[in-house]
């Protein structure tokens, strides 16, 4: 009996955290996940980048925010289509965003984004 009890606790533990979403906070700067995928960082986060990042938006491509220490996080949810006009005006500009960690990314974090804001750029190291 003890044994059955003790097995029984052990998989609730286990499986508790699988249905349990982690909230998540990032900060960087706004800009097109398809971009930084194809052209790295360092084009992507230059000023005369955001028109195709705009562009690139506007033809529904993913949204995503380049924040130092995470790099690229892919904002996920139906947030970004919602809000298209903040999105476009926040392009290229340090952002910060709010929501749930979701499942899933190839290589990136996903963020179903609640919340979007334009931020203070991080103080230089």
């Amino acid at each position: 009996m003890f044994v059955r009890l003790a097995v029984l606790v052990v998989l609730a533990i286990s499986i508790a955290p699988l249905g349990a979403q982690e909230s998540m906070t990032v900060k960087g700067v706004l800009v097109d996940a398809s971009c930084v995928q194809k052209e790295g960082a360092g084009k992507v986060l230059s000023p005369e980048h955001i028109a195709c990042a705009k562009d690139c938006f506007s033809k529904g491509h993913q949204v995503g925010i380049f924040d130092e220490d995470l790099g690229l996080v892919k904002l996920v949810g139906d947030f970004p289509v919602k809000n298209s006009a903040k999105i476009l005006e926040l392009f290229g500009k340090t952002v910060q965003a709010k929501g749930m960690r979701a499942r899933g990314g190839d290589y990136a974090p996903l963020l179903d984004v609640q919340s979007l804001v334009a931020a203070p750029p991080r103080p230089a190291k």
